[in-house]
C-alpha cells in the first residue's frame, strides 16, 4: 500500500471519527400555523389605512452547538384587509352597494440568524441566556387591490442584513418542561426594490436604456425601518412510551415595516399567534 493511499485512509478515518463523536448540541425543526391581525397603509394603492386578518405558515430549523445558535425560518403570510370607513351596510338594496375596497396581501420570506451567547459567565444562574449576532432577511410582498383602475397592485423585495438578539430561559413545572425564548431581528441596511409611482411594473421593464439593477435601491433606517420579534413558549411533556417526549410551541409574533422607496410608502404591522410542533433531532439533550 502506497503512502498516498495510507494517508488518504487515515484522513477519511479521522473525518469519520470526528463526525461520529457526540457533539453538545440541540437541534430541531418546527412547523407553525397562525392567525392574527394586520394594519397597513400603502400609498400607491390608497391614502388611508386598512385593517383585517392575517394567516401564516412557518417552517424552520433551530440548532445550538455549545454557545452558538443557528436559526433558519421560511414563512408565508396571506392577509385580507378592508377600509374601516367604508359604510355599505346602510344601503338596503344589495345590488346598489359598492364593491368592498379590499386589499389582498401576500408575503413570503426567509430569515437566517446566527448568534453567540454573551455574558454567561457574569450573570446569575437564574438569569436568562443572552445571545447576540447577525441576521440575513429576505422579505417579499405583493399587495393587490383588484378594483383599482390605474394602480391594481404593489410589490416590494427587501434584501436586508442586521442584528439578532436572543433570550432563553428554562422552567420546570412538575412533569412539564417549559422553555421560554425570544428572538428579535433588526435590519440595519439593505437593498430594496418596489413599485415606482405611475407604474406597477419593475422599472427596468418600462424604461429604455436601463439595466435590471436600476430597479434596486440601497438604504438603511431612512429607507426602511423594519423589525420582527417572536416570543416562544415550548412545552415538553412525557409521552406514553418510555423516554419519549413531545414538544409543542406557542408563539406570539410582532412584525413591523415602514418602507419608503420610489416616493411611495408602505406601513404594515401584524400581530399573530402561532401553534405548532417541534421535531427533535438532537444528538445530546441539555440537562
Amino acid at each position: 500500500m502506497g503512502k498516498k493511499t495510507t494517508l488518504t485512509l487515515l484522513f477519511l478515518g479521522l473525518l469519520i471519527l470526528v463526525n461520529g463523536q457526540n457533539v453538545d448540541s440541540v437541534s430541531y425543526t418546527f412547523r407553525l400555523n397562525g392567525l392574527g391581525t394586520i394594519s397597513q397603509k400603502i400609498s400607491f394603492l390608497s391614502p388611508i389605512k386598512y385593517t383585517g386578518v392575517n394567516t401564516s405558515y412557518d417552517w424552520g430549523r433551530f440548532r445550538q452547538i455549545n454557545n452558538k445558535f443557528l436559526t433558519k425560518n421560511l414563512y408565508f403570510n396571506f392577509a385580507l384587509t378592508f377600509n374601516g370607513n367604508d359604510q355599505n351596510t346602510n344601503i338596503e338594496n344589495p345590488e346598489e352597494r359598492p364593491i368592498p375596497l379590499g386589499i389582498y396581501s401576500f408575503n413570503y420570506g426567509y430569515l437566517f440568524n446566527k448568534r453567540y451567547s454573551i455574558l454567561h459567565n457574569h450573570l446569575p444562574k437564574k438569569a436568562p441566556l443572552i445571545s447576540l449576532g447577525w441576521s440575513y432577511w429576505l422579505d417579499a410582498g405583493l399587495d393587490i387591490k383588484p378594483f383599482n383602475v390605474n394602480n391594481p397592485f404593489y410589490y416590494n423585495l427587501n434584501n436586508m442584513a442586521g442584528l439578532s438578539l436572543g433570550l432563553k430561559k428554562r422552567v420546570n413545572i412538575k412533569k412539564v418542561q417549559l422553555d421560554i425564548s425570544n428572538e428579535f431581528t433588526l435590519p440595519l441596511f439593505g437593498i430594496y426594490a418596489a413599485t415606482r409611482y405611475s407604474s406597477s411594473l419593475p422599472y427596468s421593464t418600462i424604461v429604455d436604456d436601463t439595466s435590471f439593477w436600476d430597479a434596486f435601491q440601497i438604504g438603511s433606517f431612512q429607507t426602511n425601518f423594519q423589525f420582527r420579534n417572536n416570543l416562544n413558549l415550548d412545552f415538553t411533556i412525557p409521552g406514553k412510551k418510555k423516554n419519549v417526549k413531545h414538544t409543542f410551541r406557542f408563539q406570539y409574533g410582532i412584525n413591523y415595516a415602514n418602507l419608503r422607496v420610489n416616493n411611495n410608502q408602505k406601513i404594515q404591522a401584524t400581530h399573530i399567534f402561532k401553534l405548532g410542533y417541534l421535531f427533535n433531532s438532537s444528538r445530546y439533550v441539555h440537562k
